[in-house]
């Protein structure tokens, strides 16, 4: 979306404006949201003082992890348009601030074996250090190759990518692999650049469609992320799902996590978008 911004500085605050409309009014809803679901007793959150709600909802990194718990990937997210930022005020600084930044996330990689993701000890080298800022260098590296590079079989790439993930998994419920240990993000980073190279490729290639359900599932994302959780936690303290077979509850509970998601981004995070950027509603 903004690979074309880079090094043209006179659009570094149409790119703020879009970034930050993008992350903030739709999140600041579903925190508010789930503070109003925690006030009557339907979720549970630790903590939502007035400090630290403040810090949660200017996506502020932390000690503790923010009221909304999955939010702490958006403080990564913001950090990464700040780094973005750079390469669109001056190229070469961009490059520079990018290289020393990789640099300093390998050097503190072993300083971080079992860090908390959402609550860290150290917030130079378990924040701006954390091996999962490295993830968005993957993102940069799958979407230049796959911009200019022919992949002679994608789905097999893919299917390398997905059985790379599903392995992943298994290895953590089994104890084989530290939960959310730096072996666990490298191999679950990896896996899903490939899979995500392997999908561009094959839809580039025109070998695959996603067709109108997924593409409507892929611009809900976002809202699916936010509000899923309050909403899983708040219908897995009822009875009636606490009876169900195991396999039918995860699915059940999947499904309105979804559906609440898309009912969310349809009645909410669309309609604002379209107001504070319609160019969001097409691209972000």
């Amino acid at each position: 979306m903004h690979r074309e911004d880079v090094g043209r500085a006179s659009l570094l605050v149409d790119y703020a404006w879009k970034r930050l409309v993008r992350i903030y009014p739709t999140y600041w809803i579903a925190t508010w949201a789930a503070v109003g679901l925690s006030s009557l007793g339907f979720v549970t959150l630790s903590n939502t003082g007035p400090g630290r709600l403040f810090t949660s909802l200017l996506l502020i990194p932390q000690h503790v992890q923010p009221v909304l718990g999955v939010a702490w990937t958006l403080e990564h997210e913001m950090l990464f348009y700040l780094a973005f930022g750079l390469l669109i005020l001056n190229r070469a600084v961009g490059m520079s601030a990018f290289a020393v930044w990789a640099c300093f996330i390998l050097i503190t990689i072993p300083l971080n074996p079992t860090d908390s993701p959402w609550a860290h000890a150290d917030l130079l080298t378990g924040f701006l250090g954390s091996s999962y800022n490295l993830e968005f260098g993957l993102g940069i590296a799958v979407a230049m190759v796959a911009r200019h590079y022919h992949v002679p079989c994608p789905s097999m790439l893919a299917a390398i990518g997905v059985t790379g993930l599903l392995f992943t998994g298994a290895a953590e419920d089994a104890g084989r692999i530290s939960y959310l240990g730096q072996p666990a993000r490298a191999l679950f980073g990896i896996s899903s650049a490939l899979a995500v190279w392997g999908l561009a490729a094959a839809e580039r290639a025109g070998g695959l469609r996603a067709g109108r359900f997924l593409v409507l599932i892929g611009s809900a994302s976002y809202a699916i992320y936010l509000i899923h959780l309050p909403l899983l936690i708040g219908a897995g303290s009822f009875v009636a799902v606490k009876l169900l077979p195991v396999w039918i509850g995860v699915g059940a509970l999947a499904a309105l996590g979804m559906a609440g998601g898309l009912f969310f981004h349809v009645t909410v995070e669309k309609p604002l978008l379209r107001v504070l950027a319609p160019q969001c509603t097409k691209s972000a």
